[in-house]
């Protein structure tokens, strides 16, 4: 079977609502950008779509915790006055960072690359294409392990159904976002998969993808998923 046979198309609209308890910033490569951080307890801080390879800072002004597995740091100030440091990204990007320590409480700070810096890197190619086609790029890179473009490595688990075990493996950033998901059937039955059942994944999905509709027991497919960056996020 083809890629093209199998690659379907839903089209829906969507809305998405900023999460509390986050501060999210829009930044370029090389890019200051201001936060606020909890002066008692610890700041979150990760990068969107991305992961933080290394922090630099000047030593005895806040205290750095280190997550490798999910690619994020979070950080304690011992100061009560603004400070500095640096972020870099797996794949080079560089961040300077301006913290301001407040009396609040934890909060997650979220880096978002700007949306033609992903979009450069993006499979679905730039946002001046017509939007079908670029989601159809989008899911045939994504079939194909295309290594040319960004794509970002996960093991996320995603408890919807009890019949099938499901995780998020992989993500493609940009306007349009692109994720991989494997699918496992935990039954001793045959399972007839509809992308329409992984509309559930959020009401900001556009596509749907699946490389096996018909799923016998204990057997894996993928499902891919093509979500539109809201404006809010």
């Amino acid at each position: 079977m083809t890629i093209r046979s199998w690659i379907a198309i839903v089209l829906l609209l969507a809305v998405a609502l900023e999460a509390s308890g986050r501060q999210l910033v829009e930044a370029a490569d090389g890019d200051t950008v201001t936060v606020r951080v909890s002066l008692r307890d610890l700041t979150r801080i990760r990068v969107d779509g991305g992961r933080i390879k290394r922090l630099m800072g000047v030593q005895n002004v806040f205290d750095v915790q280190r997550e490798d597995d999910r690619g994020e740091v979070l950080i304690r100030p011992r100061v009560a006055t603004p400070f500095s440091f640096f972020l870099t990204t797996a794949t080079g990007e560089t961040f300077t960072v301006l913290a301001t320590p407040i009396d609040i409480p934890s909060e997650t700070v979220v880096i978002r690359p700007k949306v033609r810096d992903l979009d450069r890197r993006s499979p679905a190619g730039p946002a001046t294409l017509p939007r079908v086609a670029r989601i159809k790029r989008l899911v045939r890179a994504m079939a194909l392990r295309d290594k040319h473009f960004y794509r970002v490595s996960i093991h996320e688990a995603v408890p919807l159904w009890k019949e099938l075990e499901i995780t998020r493996t992989a993500r493609w950033p940009g306007s349009l976002i692109g994720e991989e998901y494997e699918v496992r059937n935990t039954t001793d039955h045959t399972l007839r998969l509809d992308e329409r059942e992984f509309t559930a994944f959020g009401d900001d999905v556009v596509a749907v993808s699946i490389t096996r509709r018909v799923l016998p027991a204990k057997s894996i497919t993928q499902v891919y998923v093509v979500r539109q960056r809201q404006r809010t996020e």
